[in-house]
C-alpha cells in the first residue's frame, strides 16, 4: 500500500464484514495523459464487503471509484479450498468516463486495483501463516 493510503474495518452482525480502502497516487506519477484530465492527486476508494464463512469458501463484492473523473470499479470475489491453501478470484468491470483517453485510464485503474489485491492478498496470506 502506498504511503497515503487509509483502511477502513467493519466487522457485521451477520459475520461478514466490509473494508474500505483509500488510495492515493500522487500527480507527479501519473501518466501525462491524466495528468491533463485530472487535476491534483488520484485518489482510488473502494469497497470490499466479505459475507461469512460458508463451509470452507467465502464471497464477497468490490465496488469503488476515484476523485477527479467519473470512474467506477465492480466486482466479485471468491475463496475457495486450493490443495494446502486457497484461491481467491476476482472478476470485474472498471469504466471511466472520459472522452478519448477513458479506455486508456480504465486499463490503467484495472491494473492499479489489480496490484492494490495482490498486495493486500500477500498481506493477509502472511497475517494468517503466523496465526
Amino acid at each position: 500500500m502506498s504511503d497515503h493510503a487509509s483502511v477502513e474495518y467493519t466487522h457485521r452482525p451477520d459475520g461478514g464484514f466490509d473494508v474500505v480502502i483509500s488510495e492515493g497516487v500522487g500527480a507527479s506519477v501519473l501518466p501525462g495523459f491524466v495528468r491533463k484530465v485530472i487535476r491534483g492527486d488520484l485518489v482510488i476508494t473502494r469497497k470490499d464487503s466479505w459475507g461469512p464463512l460458508k463451509g470452507d469458501r467465502a464471497s464477497g463484492t468490490l465496488e469503488g471509484g476515484s476523485t477527479g473523473l467519473t470512474s467506477k470499479v465492480r466486482g466479485t470475489f471468491e475463496l475457495v479450498p486450493h490443495g494446502t491453501g486457497s484461491r481467491l478470484t476476482l472478476k470485474g468491470t472498471a469504466e471511466v468516463k472520459v472522452p478519448f483517453v477513458g479506455g486508456k485510464i480504465e486499463g490503467m485503474v484495472t491494473e492499479m486495483i489489480g496490484k492494490m489485491v495482490h498486495s493486500e492478498s500477500k498481506q493477509a496470506r502472511e497475517y494468517l501463516a503466523e496465526i
